[in-house]
């Protein structure tokens, strides 16, 4: 066969080649994001459950000390529920900048002794799909969840325990534990 003859085939041959490497980059991109949102709402529902059971052992890694902090801040867990679980990206306007990152947040709605609440809890980065790390739980204020997160029944009781415990929203060092406020 000539060169002439074999160039047909020759890129049909990279263009197959090609499209099976697109297939293969796209194939592992769908399953990596889909783990990494798997295993954030894996993590929460194991952070609420531990909450209502007053079980920090039960929690995902890096929540183990919110269990008592929050407890301690809202009171008594009586539910709590994984509402919401997304990713948020942080791109620059600018090109091939290193502070462009993502990471994953969820949101719980909690039933506590002093009213509804919603807390944010942010996930570290990793480089495990599966490894879903708590690096931050900080109070929500109701104006800032996700629409459609919540029933109607639950963002009333999330609006009325907040303005109930002062319209502020508690951070991180609050229910942690590091800095309890007074009830």
């Amino acid at each position: 066969m000539s060169a002439s003859k074999k160039t047909p085939y020759l890129v049909i041959g990279i263009l197959v080649a090609s499209f099976l490497f697109a297939g293969a980059i796209g194939g592992f991109v769908w399953w990596y994001e889909g783990n990494e949102k798997d295993s954030a709402r894996n993590a929460s529902d194991d952070l609420a459950a531990a909450l209502v059971d007053n079980d920090a052992s039960a929690a995902p890694d890096g929540a183990g000390e919110y269990v008592s902090g929050m407890r301690e801040y809202f009171g008594p867990i009586k539910e709590a529920k994984t509402v919401d679980v997304r990713q948020v990206d942080n791109y620059s306007e600018t090109t091939n900048t290193a502070n462009d990152r993502s990471w994953w947040t969820s949101t719980l709605y909690l039933r506590t002794e002093r009213g509804g609440a919603l807390v944010l809890v942010t996930f570290a980065d990793s480089f495990d799909p599966r490894d879903a790390e708590v690096e931050n739980i900080r109070e929500l204020n109701p104006k800032k969840v996700a629409e459609g997160a919540l029933t109607a029944e639950q963002s009333e009781r999330a609006r009325r325990g907040f303005k109930a415990r002062g319209g502020k929203a508690a951070n991180a060092l609050v229910l942690d534990g590091t800095f309890p406020q007074e009830n």
